[in-house]
């Protein structure tokens, strides 16, 4: 869990910004490490992005989880998605409690973040909790089914199939 603010990897997430794949593979890992760092606690890539995808006017989002269950007999986890649109980087993070989505309801459907320039570099602020009009997560009700499912598609993308 070990992060600390870089200049050169944030100048990455201005808008209109070019990038190597490899650039962008270093913004992924620089954004999970930052991520991690600000909750205290490990966290699993659940999904990668699709780096031939990003441009300036697209960008990129790939899929995390926390690494182990928090609160004992409670099971606590959470799974969510950091994203960069070339303008603003967030996390939404949905909670889970022995396995099942814990809360889902209007207006307090995830925890938002959002990785906002400071002086000298980055750092995640909480947003607190909001819902999406679009409903885009109203699927997202078993956390092993939601990383199986993702899983199952980084295999077929792997091996062509998709």
């Amino acid at each position: 869990m070990t992060w600390k603010p870089d200049p050169t990897i944030e100048n990455l997430l201005s808008p209109g910004t070019t990038a190597s794949l490899d650039q962008w593979r270093a913004v992924k890992d620089y954004l999970l490490r930052s991520f991690a760092a600000f909750l205290g606690q490990e966290i699993d890539t659940v999904w990668e992005p699709l780096y031939e995808d990003i441009s300036p006017g697209w960008g990129f989002a790939f899929g995390i989880r926390s690494q182990a269950t928090l609160g004992g007999p409670l099971q606590v986890e959470w799974y969510g998605v950091i994203s960069h649109n070339g303008h603003h980087t967030a996390a939404f993070v949905l909670l889970f409690a022995h396995n099942e989505r814990a809360i889902h309801h209007k207006n307090h459907e995830y925890l938002e973040f959002e990785f906002q320039p400071r002086e000298d570099h980055r750092q995640w602020v909480s947003r607190g909790w909001s819902s999406s009009e679009v409903h885009e997560w109203d699927g997202y009700l078993n956390l092993s089914k939601i990383c199986d499912q993702a899983a199952e598609r980084n295999a077929n993308r792997t091996n062509g199939n998709d």
